[in-house]
């Protein structure tokens, strides 16, 4: 979706997954804000969500 135009934005608790997940963006050349929050407690309004997806940054 991120080449259609969609803003993404990444959350874990794991400060060590948001490091390599963002290595991982800028080596696509890929905008992604991540935040190193638990899911539950972010702040976003439910209509802002397209969806949720769990991809472990190894694969």
């Amino acid at each position: 979706m991120y080449q259609y135009g969609a803003k993404w934005v990444g959350t874990d608790i794991a400060e060590n997954q948001i490091m390599q997940a963002r290595k991982m963006s800028e080596e696509l050349n890929q905008k992604v804000e991540y935040l190193n929050v638990p899911t539950e407690e972010l702040k976003l309004h439910q209509s802002n969500l397209l969806s949720d997806t769990m991809r472990p940054c190894w694969s």
